[in-house]
């Protein structure tokens, strides 16, 4: 009896923690919901840096990310998500204040931007009357 409980209590473990590709092969839904943690100690952008990471990249998925800033506060929106502040882990890492979206901007030496890796909190209601389920979503850039 002792052995079914843990096979019973292992496999809900197991189910909950299960992560599925979708036939878009450029995206990877995480069916447990992880956090999206702020850094413990938020970098200071420069005007250099921040200017360099603003404008619009197409994402893998069809979906447009814009980063703009106004003054020193960098903002980013992902088409379809509202728009979030972000603060800077490091030069090229940013974490939205709200914990549901992070950005990671692969540079060349000379500061242009090759790809934005985009990690952010979608939210589904597919069923009527359900409650929604949040997820993260992963995408590249396109090139």
């Amino acid at each position: 009896m002792k052995r079914i409980v843990l096979l019973s209590i292992l496999g809900a473990f197991t189910f909950g923690a299960t992560a599925q590709t979708s036939s878009d092969t450029s995206s990877v839904t995480i069916s447990a919901m992880q956090e999206i943690s702020l850094p413990v100690n938020i970098y200071k952008t420069n005007s250099e840096e921040r200017r360099e990471i603003r404008g619009q990249y197409e994402l893998e998925n069809g979906k447009v990310l814009t980063v703009s800033n106004v003054g020193r506060k960098i903002y980013a929106e992902i088409e379809g998500q509202p728009q979030a502040e972000l603060v800077a882990a490091s030069p090229n890492i940013f974490v939205a204040t709200n914990r549901k979206m992070k950005l990671k901007f692969e540079q060349y030496e000379n500061g242009s931007i090759v790809d934005v890796l985009a990690t952010y909190v979608v939210r589904d209601q597919s069923v009527a009357g359900a409650a929604a389920v949040e997820h993260l979503v992963t995408v590249a850039s396109l090139r």
